[in-house]
């Protein structure tokens, strides 16, 4: 029987026997809370569902064991008693905590009064017949995470109080801003900790008054966090004295709480490249607050002095005298990640930096993908990050760089090794193609134009394509890396996927990362996974040849330093997808990567449908039935006059195509385009990807970066398409270096669909 089905039973079987008498001559309220497992069950009420099925999922269930009842046994609570360890399984004494008291972090927030009434609704739909009083096992649902089986027929039955009685209770589940909700849990005795932006908590009522009872009716402040041990990210308690609040908390809020951000494999080429040059702008532009400071982090032994040389001469020019006055900000610390000792020295050199232990730190692991897990294992184990809120005293964040994964099996393990270190808040997977200025504008020109948004549908879309050339190869050492990966796994399953679900997903309810994340991981999800058949007829696979490119002779991969003789790795991948969704049902979604092409250029298209009827263009001496039998055959194609094209890369433009009548006196119609240049229109230069996304990880703002199921939903489909060219026995074609690929992805358009775009 499932804990929803006993909660049920005994609700009904409370409502049964109004007549008896309040249990052991405590008080009526419906607050009221006797020891830890009513306190835990209480709060579970305020569980958020959808993150908490995330926190949980693969869990083991746990069964917990009751004795058999007699018929009134249920009306004493204390007998069913299921003891909870004290957090850290240590005991507790009470007149230790003497002073302290519960700080509450609510770290996902959300809307409260929603997801109660929907818990409501479904426990009343689903309600079962009265079986036997006797309930020997309960096997806890995930969804419910721990609270009642660990609570017992009592609190299910306390809670039944707390439901029908709520009205009396006064618990109105408005919106409580975050002053007057931080004020009322001071006023409860409750350290509070609220969501990050600053909009309050819908539902707060309710999660105040109920907390609020369990700190003053408890025997121990203790038991408040007892009942929130196995709560999801919205809920988080430790025992804390008096103004003890989160730095982490502090810093959202824009005070003056420094931060560190360490960087894990500091002497490889992101850092000069990209990393300290963003964090320079950064400081330049009066980002980073006072107080930051930066550590990187390396097996070789080096100075301060000599790691900020290294920086200050791969800094770009423009950059020098900016770095100059950052440099001071900037250390160096030799450690191996594999090597304990040698991270407890490291915690003790972040202890000296401005904010000590109580700074917030991230860690950027600029490292090997198979040393992700085992770093954080390390940094775990020394105790510079932590799961559970208030075991440090500020945030702990881990930035981690792609390849997340090989396959759909090592994303898994990896996620499952993550979570079991790290909750997903704490977990910044970075795709820098998200950090693009024209790739965040897709949201923006999507959802604040009305002209484009009744028309981004099934019914106006002919096709969309998505396009990432590039002009390089192989060269400068990365034949290593790239032949273990090839263009599927290292272009077109992340950073063109992401592409995809920004185009393709359903409108947000708000800017917040959740709910952006939400919307694009269902269409991640959506992706039809073709079978091997399919993949065989949707898909081109193939390498470059010798050609020349930019006026420069250029070798085949299989002659590229690094490349092993026999290999099999594709350079260029061409898929024509579709999204099994009401929006996108039959609309293809063209995806090309490829490299050694004859330009660098990344863009997507947006092909909308041509009119029912074409009025225009008829060729001069073909009769009307003539002109409408080949348009419905296909031996003559019709111009599509409206293509929307998004370019990302290297110039971020946007232009819309439409047709218009030549001077003349016949009635052709002619294409013209409007456009516009984020240069020309605003006079500076967009930012580099690393700069908006560092700035996100240090404020703890998620939107930009990719969750655990996203990523498991993106491989998912790339497994799909490489399985089926190992069992479909998809060729390996060449195309000519400098050219536009092989000619078969040509094949990929149907009828009239047009073809590749050249940029």
């Amino acid at each position: 029987m499932s804990v929803g089905d006993l909660a049920d039973r005994l609700r009904h079987r409370r409502r049964e026997q109004r007549h008896l008498p309040a249990r052991g001559g405590r008080g009526e309220h419906p607050l009221d809370v006797v020891d830890e497992p009513h306190a835990q069950h209480l709060v579970g009420l305020v569980e958020d569902d959808e993150l908490h099925r995330r926190q949980v999922e693969g869990a083991a269930v746990e069964v917990v064991e009751q004795p058999a009842r007699g018929a009134d046994d249920h009306r004493d609570p204390g007998a069913q008693r299921v003891e909870l360890p004290p957090e850290g399984g240590a005991a507790v004494d009470r007149e230790d905590l003497e002073g302290q008291r519960p700080r509450v972090a609510l770290d996902g927030g959300g809307d409260l009064e929603r997801e109660l009434a929907g818990r409501r609704q479904d426990q009343r739909a689903h309600a079962p017949a009265l079986g036997p009083p006797g309930l020997h096992h309960v096997q806890q649902r995930q969804r419910e995470g721990g609270g009642l089986a660990r609570a017992g027929a009592g609190a299910a039955d306390q809670v039944a109080t707390l439901e029908e009685q709520r009205d009396r209770a006064r618990l109105d589940g408005g919106r409580l801003g975050e002053a007057e909700l931080t004020d009322r849990f001071e006023d409860s005795g409750i350290e509070a900790e609220l969501p990050e932006g600053g909009g309050g908590v819908v539902g707060g009522d309710r999660l105040l008054y109920s907390i609020g009872h369990l700190a003053r009716r408890t025997a121990s402040p203790s038991s408040v966090c007892q009942g929130m041990a196995k709560m999801p990210l919205m809920l988080h308690c430790s025992i804390g004295g008096r103004g003890d609040a989160s730095a982490a908390a502090r810093y959202r809020r824009g005070m003056d709480t420094p931060a560190q951000l360490v960087i894990l494999g500091a002497s490889g080429d992101l850092t000069v490249r990209k990393l300290m040059p963003a964090l320079t702008s950064l400081a330049a532009g009066g980002h980073l607050g006072e107080g930051f400071s930066v550590l990187g982090v390396s097996r070789r032994p080096m100075t301060d002095d000599a790691f900020r040389a290294q920086i200050r001469d791969a800094m770009p020019a423009e950059r020098a005298a900016a770095f100059d006055a950052f440099a001071p900000r900037v250390g160096y610390q030799a450690a191996d990640v594999n090597d304990l000792d040698s991270l407890l020295a490291l915690g003790e050199r972040l202890d000296t930096l401005p904010g000590g232990a109580d700074a917030g730190r991230i860690f950027y692991l600029a490292l090997k993908p198979d040393l992700f897990g085992p770093t954080v294992q390390q940094l775990s184990a020394a105790g510079l990050v932590a799961m559970r809120v208030g075991v440090v005293p500020a945030f702990r964040r881990v930035v981690i760089e792609k390849p997340f994964g090989h396959d759909l099996a090592s994303a898994k393990a990896l996620n499952s090794e993550l979570h079991g270190l790290l909750r997903e808040d704490q977990i910044y997977r970075i795709d820098h193609y998200l950090g693009k200025e024209t790739v965040q504008n897709l949201l923006g020109f999507r959802f604040h134009n009305a002209i484009f948004e009744p028309l981004w549908n099934r019914h106006h879309v002919e096709l969309v394509q998505i396009t990432v050339a590039e002009d390089i190869g192989v060269e400068n050492g990365r034949a290593g890396y790239y032949d273990t990966s090839g263009a599927l796994r290292d272009m077109l399953q992340n950073h063109m996927l992401q592409v995809l679900s920004l185009i393709a997903m359903e409108p947000p309810v708000s800017l917040e990362a959740e709910a952006i994340r939400d919307q694009k991981v269902q269409v991640l999800r959506a992706l039809h996974g073709p079978e091997p058949d399919e993949v065989v007829r949707d898909s081109v696979r193939a390498r470059y040849a010798r050609g020349v490119v930019g006026g420069q002779e250029v070798p085949a991969y299989l002659e590229e330093e690094g490349v092993p003789e026999g290999s099999r790795t594709e350079t260029y991948v061409a898929i024509r997808a579709e999204i099994d969704t009401w929006r996108w049902r039959g609309v293809p979604f063209m995806l090309r990567h490829g490299k050694r092409l004859a330009k660098r250029f990344t863009e997507v298209q947006v092909q909308f449908r041509t009119p029912p009827l074409q009025l225009f263009n008829r060729p001069e001496g073909m009769a009307p039935s003539a002109f409408r039998r080949a348009l419905k055959d296909g031996t003559l194609c019709q111009i599509r006059p409206n293509v929307l094209t998004l370019s990302i890369q290297p110039r971020e433009a946007i232009s819309l195509s439409f047709g218009v009548k030549r001077p003349g006196t016949a009635m052709v119609m002619a294409p013209a385009h409007l456009d516009f240049d984020y240069r020309d229109a605003f006079d500076v230069p967009s930012a580099p990807a690393y700069e908006r996304l560092l700035l996100d990880a240090i404020t703890g703002d998620a939107t930009l970066f990719l969750r655990a199921d996203e990523i498991e939903a993106s491989w998912r489909f790339a497994d799909g398409i490489l399985s089926g060219w190992e069992l479909g026995g998809e060729p390996l074609v060449e195309y000519p270096a400098g050219g536009w690929g092989p000619e078969g992805a040509d094949e990929l358009f149907h009828g009239c669909e047009g073809t590749w775009s050249r940029g």
